[in-house]
């Protein structure tokens, strides 16, 4: 069976609109039409963003002061500057699964490497596209860096397994 570029790229949107369907995530209506190869691309993302968090230096709001505190000269922070700086982690919300919800608002204009690096703090690396995409700041290149995660966008933790409506926000699969 020859599969389309389109149908393909079909598939993995609907795979990466389905990323929160893992446990503790916000839930999403699945459509009966779904099929298994974008069932898959959804389980593969959720396995994904757990492993990232589990791995993330910073993952309450303790860690993030302790963080703070002793940062150098080397932190991924650095690439903001001193009000930028303060605006993202004023944003910063933990639950006890770690980042909930942030502002990229701050992170607007900087590389991907460097918005990648910030959110890899946290444990939400993977969704450095979205922020570029949203910030204004994605190029075709950046593409490849990680899939897009569509629900997120525009979303902030509103507690208990809920996004809300935040133009500016983004909610991640700990809401």
């Amino acid at each position: 069976m020859k599969v389309t570029t389109s149908l393909l790229a079909s598939l993995i949107v609907l795979g990466a609109s389905f990323a929160g369907l893992a446990a503790n995530s916000p839930r999403v209506s699945v459509p009966a039409s779904q099929d298994a190869a974008s069932a898959l691309i959804a389980k593969e993302m959720g396995t994904r963003a757990n492993i990232d968090l589990a791995l993330a230096p910073i993952q309450s709001t303790s860690a993030l002061q302790s963080y703070l505190i002793a940062h150098d000269s080397s932190s991924p922070l650095n690439a903001l500057s001193p009000l930028k700086e303060a605006l993202f982690v004023q944003s910063l919300q933990f639950d006890h699964r770690g980042l909930a919800a942030y502002n990229y608002g701050p992170l607007a204009g900087l590389s991907s490497d460097e918005v990648f690096e910030i959110l890899s703090l946290f444990g939400a690396q993977s969704q450095t596209e979205q922020v570029l995409e949203k910030t204004g700041t994605h190029t075709q290149t950046e593409n490849l860096i990680t899939p897009n995660l569509i629900p997120l966008k525009g979303f902030r933790c509103g507690g208990a397994h809920t996004c809300l409506s935040d133009s500016t926000a983004a909610c991640t699969g700990n809401c």
